[in-house]
């Protein structure tokens, strides 16, 4: 495995995309009530196009921009798609965030 075929942006891309899908495991909401009554939700229990889909994209894109890295060609995507999709799915994850 040769990181030096990575670039620098690629590395922030992979770094994003790990950090999401650990994230997506993680409880995002919580809630106590006492007497043992408690609940919580992680990425998946919100819904499937606000984490899922992302989850996808983010992993795929990570898949793509580290093949260099293992001496495998990769498709030619233009840098644009994945600040697209990078972009996109930080909102969509903050949004629902902030409107539960």
């Amino acid at each position: 495995m040769d990181l030096s075929k990575v670039s620098k942006g690629g590395m922030v891309f992979i770094g994003g995309s790990v950090l999401f899908v650990i994230a997506s495991f993680l409880s995002w909401f919580s809630i106590s009530l006492g007497f043992g009554i408690d609940g919580s939700a992680n990425g998946f229990d919100v819904g499937f196009l606000w984490c899922t889909l992302w989850f996808i994209a983010f992993l795929a894109g990570a898949v793509i921009l580290a093949l260099p890295a293992f001496g495998v060609a990769a498709p030619k995507i233009p840098p644009v798609a994945f600040l697209a999709v990078g972009a996109l799915g930080a909102f969509f994850v903050i949004l629902k965030l902030l409107i539960g």
